[in-house]
């Protein structure tokens, strides 16, 4: 499994169509792996070898200069957020390193939201068209007695729509009427 970049501030965009990271290699595949943050204090020590990436992600916050913080998603890794070099060329504070951390947990309850309501919205166009195979005239009404739903052929025959009231719109006699009314209620 590889991470791949999707997004980046200060790198070409050349570079962000191609850069992948195989998921345990490198600060932000270890990240991903392990589903830790690591706080990077000294970049030299890890270009030079002398610490790994598995190290940095279990030592203690220091001073770091970049954070590399997993985005979970019920749990899972879904992704890795690298923020290095801030602005002021300070290390990042602890009041830093816990927004980072709420503001990566709340991005994953997001993705994951997303992810749930696309499957909603699948899951109400298949009930739509198994719906609309039903020969006969199919209505739904909400709470209020009004159209929340119905099938093609209870559109083309009554031509109402969502919203309407059934018991004022429909075709009924002076008998069956009362009886829509009362099952609506």
């Amino acid at each position: 499994t590889q991470l791949v970049m999707r997004a980046a501030v200060g790198i070409p965009p050349e570079v962000i169509a191609h850069a992948r990271t195989p998921v345990g290699q490198g600060i932000a595949g270890v990240s991903a792996q392990l589903g830790e943050p690591i706080y990077v204090d000294d970049h030299a020590r890890i270009r030079a070898g002398t610490v790994s990436a598995r190290e940095l992600a279990s030592a203690t916050p220091g001073t770091p200069m970049s954070l590399t913080v997993p985005i979970k998603a019920r749990g899972e890794v879904v992704g890795v957020v690298n923020i290095t070099g801030r602005g002021d060329g300070l290390p990042y504070t602890p009041q830093d390193i816990q927004f980072i951390d709420a503001l990566m947990r709340q991005a994953g309850f997001l993705l994951e939201n997303a992810r749930l309501m696309s499957g909603l919205g699948r899951l109400k166009a298949f009930n739509e068209s198994v719906i609309d195979t039903i020969e006969d005239p199919l209505a739904v009404a909400d709470a209020d007695g009004r159209l929340a739903a119905s099938n093609r052929r209870f559109r083309e025959r009554f031509e109402l729509g969502n919203g309407d009231r059934l018991a004022a719109s429909l075709p009924l006699n002076a008998e069956q009427r009362p009886v829509l009314v009362r099952l609506l209620a």
